[in-house]
């Protein structure tokens, strides 16, 4: 065999005596690498490594979904708690919100985007804040298979901050589930109670009044109209509508007052497709916002939140409400 041909064989494979092939990986196997490393890394590597190999496995493909996806939420949370320590040592707004966006960009947990809600809450955006603290009520709301439950009373907290940053955001609509059910806010009137392990809380309605009126305003009709909508399609066969008022003016007032303005919007409701039935009941100032902890609203953002119309799925104001204090009855 001449020498062109002996090299040729060799290319071709022909002869492999003495010889070492590497064998090319097939994307199956490189992501389940992927995986590895990260796992690996997540569990006691610093951030740039995680990072590094989160964004490597994002772009990785033919490997399981289920565990490519569970490999990026540990790293989600892991890149989040690396990013929080940070800023407790000196890392700016800027560079937190930076990393928790990378943590975002492998996962959208629950964890980082409560993070991420905080740091808008903090620069009193309240906009983003109430779609991100929703959007983790979501993702609390979704079974993730080696995920430990949400402890209940981090689930109570996010749902009553989602409240406060609404009330103070109200253009805002609660953010769909992935199946384009009720989400968010309003995840409570899509499934009975235990369900997903979602517990009822009171659900803030942002509808605004006109001064010392029960009439809506034009924002508050717009509210209560994109609700109507959402509660059309809900799985409930009635609700509770209580209104509150701040803590300004007479006990006298207030209850007349709230009670009116509850009777404003449950007779809305119905006039625009809620079929089941609806209670409405009014506690004037009685029954002040219990603000969630680490809570910072100025007076007026306090006396906003407090202007409130709650909403809750069922046929009857729950004897534990307001510490139980008799409300002032009117549908």
């Amino acid at each position: 065999m001449s020498r062109l041909r002996f090299a040729a064989a060799l290319a071709g494979g022909w002869l492999l005596t003495g010889c070492t092939v590497a064998v090319a990986q097939t994307a199956t196997e490189r992501c389940e690498a992927a995986i590895r490393t990260l796992n690996a890394d997540s569990a006691g590597s610093g951030r740039a490594a995680i990072e590094k190999d989160a964004t490597a496995l994002i772009k990785a493909y033919g490997c399981d979904a289920g565990d490519k996806q569970v490999a990026l939420r540990a790293a989600s949370r892991r890149l989040t708690e690396l990013a929080l320590a940070d800023s407790k040592t000196g890392a700016s707004r800027d560079e937190t919100l930076a990393r928790l966006a990378t943590a975002r960009r492998a996962a959208q947990t629950w964890q980082t985007l409560v993070a991420l809600a905080d740091l808008s809450a903090a620069a009193r955006d309240f906009a983003v804040a109430t779609q991100t603290y929703q959007a983790a009520l979501n993702d609390m709301a979704e079974p993730h298979g080696g995920e430990p439950p949400v402890p209940a009373d981090r689930r109570a907290w996010a749902y009553q901050r989602a409240n406060e940053t609404q009330m103070l955001a109200p253009d805002q609509q609660a953010p769909p589930t992935r199946d384009r059910t009720p989400g968010g806010l309003d995840q409570v009137f899509n499934q009975p109670s235990g369900e997903r392990g979602i517990e009822v809380h009171p659900r803030f309605l942002p509808v605004t009044f006109e001064f010392d009126s029960a009439d809506m305003t034009q924002q508050g009709r717009t509210v209560a109209e994109r609700w109507a909508e959402t509660i059309r399609g809900a799985t409930i066969n009635g609700i509770v509508v209580v209104g509150h008022a701040d803590p300004r003016g007479t006990d006298a007032r207030n209850d007349e007052l709230s009670a009116r303005r509850a009777e404003t919007l449950a007779t809305f409701l119905e006039a625009n497709g809620f079929a089941g039935r609806i209670v409405a009941v009014g506690m004037g100032r009685r029954c002040p916002v219990q603000f969630s902890t680490a809570a910072s609203y100025t007076r007026d953002e306090q006396f906003q939140i407090m202007r409130r119309v709650e909403v809750m799925p069922g046929s009857m104001l729950p004897a534990e409400y307001c510490h139980g204090q008799v409300a002032t009855r009117s549908h």
